[in-house]
C-alpha cells in the first residue's frame, strides 16, 4: 500500500468521477452553506489555512482529484493589475467561467502574503504559469480587486443544464467595508428562477469563507450565477462536483449517508464505516470508532483523534490501525476511502 500510494490517489479520484445525475421535471433548486474560518476553530471553513504553519509543514491542500471535480478554477499569479489569468481544469467541457470583472479600480492576481491561505493540489491542469512541481501542481493565489464606491463586481458563471452540481467556493474579504455575495438560477432565456443570499459583509475586518453551492437544473442552458459587489471582492478557486440526482425529495439532508439505509437517526454504511448517527447532520458520530465528527461534502472533520491509532503512510494518506479504515488528510480534515 505504501509504494502505490499514488494509484490510489488517482483510483479514488477516477472513482469519485462517474459523471453527473440528470434531474426530473420541476427539480431546479438552490441551496447554500457557508462557513467562516476561524484559526482557533479546528476544522472551520474547509480548504483555508495559516500561511506560516502551512510552509513549514506544506501538507494541508485542497486536493481535486481526492474530491473528484469535473472542473476548477484558480487565480494565476500574474504580479500584474488586472483580472489576471486563470488556471483550470483540463476538460473538454467546461462548467464553471469568470466573467470579465467591472467597476474596479484596482485588482491583480497574484501570491500574495496573505496570513491566510487556500493551498490547491491538482494534476490534471491547463496551467498559465509555472508550478511548482512537474507531476502535481499547486498555488495559493488570491484574487482581489477593490472600488471605495462600491461598484465593484465580479460574476462566475456556472453552466448546469439538466445536471445538479455542488459547487465549492473560496472567496474572502480583506479590503473596504462592504461585499454582498448572492447565487442565482437562471434559465437559457436569462430569466432568474431561484436565488440565495451567500453571505453580506459589512466591516473593515478580513474573513475568509467557504462556500458550498448544491444546484440543480432542469434544461439545457440553465446556468447558475455567483456574484460578488461590494468595495472588495477577494477569491481563491471555485471546483464543480457532481451533485445528487434531484426531482424527489429526499427528506432531511444527511449528505453523502443519503445513499445507505437510516433507521432511528442511524445510517448504515457496511463494511465502509459501520454504523454512522446522522440525525444531527452536518454532526455526525461512529459507532465503530466511537468518535464525533463534523462533515461537509466527502470530508470529515473528527472531533477527537488523540484517542484513535492512525498510522501515517505518505502523501496525506493515513491509517485509522485499531478500526481498518483508510482516510486522506488535509489538516483536521479526512476523507474516508471507499
Amino acid at each position: 500500500m505504501k509504494t502505490n500510494i499514488h494509484y490510489v490517489r488517482h483510483a479514488l479520484a477516477a472513482c469519485l468521477s462517474l459523471g453527473l445525475a440528470a434531474t426530473s421535471a420541476d427539480a431546479r433548486s438552490i441551496a447554500v452553506s457557508t462557513d467562516t474560518y476561524d484559526p482557533d476553530f479546528p476544522g472551520s471553513a474547509f480548504g483555508w489555512t495559516l500561511r506560516e504553519p502551512h510552509l513549514d509543514n506544506p501538507t494541508d491542500f485542497v486536493d481535486f482529484g481526492i474530491m473528484g471535480a469535473v472542473d476548477w478554477l484558480i487565480p494565476n499569479n500574474s504580479g500584474t493589475l488586472g483580472p489576471g489569468v486563470l488556471d483550470r481544469m483540463a476538460s473538454e467541457r467546461v462548467f464553471i467561467e469568470a466573467l470579465e470583472p467591472t467597476g474596479f479600480s484596482s485588482s491583480g492576481a497574484h501570491h500574495q502574503w496573505d496570513a491566510w491561505i487556500v493551498p490547491f493540489l491538482f494534476d490534471n491542469a491547463e496551467l498559465i504559469g509555472s508550478t511548482p512541481d512537474p507531476e502535481f501542481g499547486y498555488w495559493a493565489t488570491s484574487w482581489i480587486g477593490d472600488e471605495s464606491g462600491g461598484n465593484a463586481e465580479w460574476i462566475f458563471r456556472v453552466n448546469v443544464d439538466a445536471d445538479s452540481l455542488q459547487v465549492w467556493h473560496w472567496w474572502n474579504h480583506g479590503l473596504g467595508n462592504y461585499q454582498l455575495a448572492t447565487a442565482s438560477l437562471h434559465d437559457a432565456a436569462g430569466n432568474e428562477l431561484d436565488s440565495r443570499v451567500i453571505r453580506e459583509y459589512n466591516s473593515t475586518a478580513p474573513a475568509q469563507f467557504t462556500t458550498v453551492i448544491d444546484v440543480s437544473g432542469q434544461e439545457a442552458g440553465d446556468y447558475l450565477l455567483i456574484s460578488h459587489r461590494g468595495t472588495n471582492v477577494g477569491w481563491r478557486g471555485s471546483a464543480i462536483l457532481p451533485g445528487d440526482s434531484g426531482g424527489v425529495d429526499p427528506g432531511p439532508d444527511i449528505g453523502i449517508y443519503e445513499e445507505f439505509p437510516v433507521s432511528a437517526g442511524w445510517a448504515d454504511t457496511g463494511a465502509w464505516l459501520g454504523r454512522v448517527f446522522v440525525e444531527g447532520y452536518p454532526w455526525v458520530y461512529f459507532e465503530t470508532m466511537d468518535a464525533h465528527g463534523y462533515a461537509l461534502g466527502e470530508w470529515t472533520w473528527l472531533v477527537d483523534t488523540e484517542s484513535h491509532l492512525i498510522v501515517e503512510v505518505s502523501d496525506g494518506w493515513v491509517f485509522f490501525a485499531e478500526h481498518g479504515v483508510w482516510a486522506y488528510e488535509s489538516g483536521p480534515w479526512y476523507y474516508f476511502a471507499r
